[in-house]
């Protein structure tokens, strides 16, 4: 009788090969991995997309809108005068070529303004005064400016919205992918100033025909870069003057 021998073999498992488990990491952990800059470029990219929505609204609503007073005014002998009136606009009729300008919204302190940044205040306005004087009468007349459709000034408008949001996107894209290294920051941040910069030249050409909360987001935005000018950072605008009581 053969008798077969058995030998016990020990059956051992397959080994598997060795794989190194790494914990999934929570968006907690991820978040504060990430350098500081990386969420104040996040800030400074939220708020400057708000303020291109703000600017896609005023384009809608007046970027091909002008008022047109209807006549220009003139400096002469520290006084001012209508240098000429266009017969077919707002006033015709009312004004002419060399009155002179005594007053504007019943304030007499007109003559004593040397700038013609003073005439944007009428632009503002819906209806306004002017009193005048024509050889030896004195007249108060009301004039209202005249809104016409203008496509001349788009073009200047979005050419500036476009070089803003060419340096938002590269500023932001700079500060996102490189937070941690110091000379991207400072790139990141000059080209976001820049961004904002031009998108308030852009806004700007618009100005005349804001409503007043929009101008505040106006001078807001031209308050956060006296760092690109500084004589733009200071600037007055005197559109926006309402002539300061002289003791």
């Amino acid at each position: 009788m053969n008798h077969h021998q058995v030998r016990d073999h020990k059956i051992e498992p397959t080994p598997k090969e060795s794989m190194s488990v790494t914990p999934k990491q929570t968006l907690a952990d991820q978040a504060r991995r990430k350098p500081l800059f990386f969420w104040i470029a996040w800030l400074l990219g939220a708020v400057m997309l708000t303020l291109y929505l703000f600017a896609g609204v005023m384009i809608s609503r007046y970027g091909t809108v002008t008022r047109d007073s209807g006549w220009k005014p003139a400096r002469r002998d520290g006084q001012w005068y209508v240098l000429e009136v266009d017969p077919q606009g707002a006033a015709s009729g009312k004004l002419q070529a060399g009155d002179l300008i005594l007053a504007i919204n019943d304030d007499l302190r007109i003559a004593r303004v040397d700038s013609p940044l003073v005439w944007s205040v009428i632009a503002r306005e819906d209806t306004y005064t002017l009193e005048v004087e024509r050889g030896s009468e004195q007249r108060r007349l009301e004039l209202q400016p005249e809104r016409r459709q203008n496509y001349r000034n788009l073009g200047g408008i979005l050419s500036n919205l476009a070089a803003s949001v060419g340096f938002y996107l590269i500023g932001l894209m700079l500060g996102l992918l490189k937070p941690e290294d110091r000379l991207t920051r400072r790139a990141s941040l000059t080209l976001l100033a820049w961004a904002s910069f031009t998108l308030f030249i852009s806004l700007q050409q618009m100005s005349e025909l804001f409503t007043f909360w929009e101008r505040v987001v106006l001078i807001w935005l031209d308050c956060g870069n006296p760092a690109i000018s500084p004589v733009h950072g200071i600037q007055v605008d005197l559109s926006q003057y309402r002539w300061a009581r002289i003791d």
